[in-house]
């Protein structure tokens, strides 16, 4: 099971969201300078975040979660994809660093108020209800930004 986020009515920057999504998605893994020049033109500080939670069966727990990212304004999310065996899924979301960071701290309260993980069963190694939560600077951020929202996340949790 894969499921995209693509409402044509919500906007980011300008942008709908099923606009958004074809330039991340498509562009961005086929052609990365058309995706840089639209970001350049229209977005300057974008962080990508790429957390893993640890459900990927229950599709109910997943949306609750997941939700979560869409309440914060200036945040896209742009995909979940779940995986059975793992139990695991992976979301992608991006935006402003500072709505990035906001929307990383509700999913993960989110993550952890709804998985138990002392019933969690997976292929995956598991270190508690979200397992891992990068950020990674996709335009007018540095990769030292990154690690202080990184850090600044983990002191919140």
């Amino acid at each position: 099971m894969h499921w995209t986020h693509s409402s044509a009515s919500q906007q980011f920057h300008g942008f709908t969201t099923s606009l958004f999504h074809y330039f991340t998605i498509s562009l961005f893994h086929q052609k990365p300078s058309i995706f840089a020049t639209v970001i350049k033109e229209t977005m300057q500080r974008i962080i990508e975040c790429i957390p893993n939670i640890s459900e990927g069966r229950d599709k109910a727990k997943i949306n609750a979660i997941t939700s979560v990212v869409e309440t914060v304004p200036g945040v896209m999310l742009l995909d979940v994809d779940p995986g059975a065996s793992t139990n695991r899924t992976v979301i992608t979301f991006a935006g402003e660093p500072e709505a990035v960071a906001e929307a990383a701290f509700q999913l993960i309260k989110k993550a952890q108020e709804l998985i138990d993980m002392r019933v969690h069963k997976g292929e995956h190694p598991r270190q508690g209800a979200t397992d891992v939560c990068p950020f990674v600077p996709i335009s007018g951020v540095s990769t030292e930004e990154c690690v202080a929202i990184a850090r600044h996340v983990g002191e919140r949790v």
